[in-house]
């Protein structure tokens, strides 16, 4: 019921991490005329209380743990794709068995079903990361978005038992060009020592229709 729900809602754009100023009466699910996605969320466990601010009354709310964050993860992005939550685990495994063209193709499907537009002014790699993450989530991945490090900036970092993926996402460029900026700029070499499979992988996204053009990998 809550994914057929949320499909109607579009809750894609809400931050799950940053949920603030709820009011009490934000939390009534009791009118379902008039069903909102935050408290929808919380009803469902979803989302938690983490701050009262007494002199405003307005609460905060974040998602309570990690397993919580991977089961949310997996319904944003069936969500997102218009699909089951079989969809997404099978999406997911194959990236983790490195069945890239079959990966590619779900991600090119993932990306082609998001409403259509970006909120920010101009269209850049960022507008892309989220749902990119979101997917990774949803595979119990150790992410990092915007991996710093000592020659650049990796895009996302994930990690998992299964080995190392290494994400850089351009613009109406190239996925070649994004795979030889990861290369040349080593964003690999903080993580060879975890003796895992290392995944370089390019993808290049168009501007114009806000989909994934074309994407190459590369194994270390």
């Amino acid at each position: 019921m809550l994914m057929n729900y949320l499909k109607r809602k579009e809750f894609l754009s809400v931050d799950m991490d940053g949920v603030k100023k709820v009011r009490e009466r934000d939390f009534d699910v009791t009118d379902l005329r008039n069903l909102k996605t935050i408290p929808m969320l919380y009803q469902a466990g979803y989302l938690t209380i983490d701050k009262f601010d007494g002199s405003t009354g307005m609460f905060s709310l974040r998602v309570p743990d990690g397993e919580v964050r991977r089961d949310l993860a997996i319904l944003t992005t069936a969500v997102a794709a218009g699909q089951d939550t079989s969809w997404v685990s099978a999406l997911g495994k194959k990236l983790l068995r490195a069945k890239w063209d079959e990966f590619f193709t779900g991600l090119k499907s993932l990306y082609a079903s998001l409403p259509y537009g970006a909120k920010e002014k101009s269209v850049h790699e960022f507008s892309f990361e989220r749902n990119l993450l979101i997917l990774l989530w949803s595979q119990g991945m150790r992410c990092t978005a915007e991996d710093r490090q000592s020659n650049g900036q990796a895009d996302i970092v994930a990690v998992h038992p299964c080995g190392v993926f290494i994400f850089e996402l351009k613009v109406d460029e190239s996925a070649e060009e994004a795979l030889e900026q990861v290369k040349k700029k080593g964003y690999e070499e903080p993580y060879r020592s975890r003796n895992l499979p290392i995944w370089l992988i390019g993808l290049n996204f168009s501007r114009k229709t806000r989909r994934l053009k074309d994407a190459k990998v590369e194994k270390l």
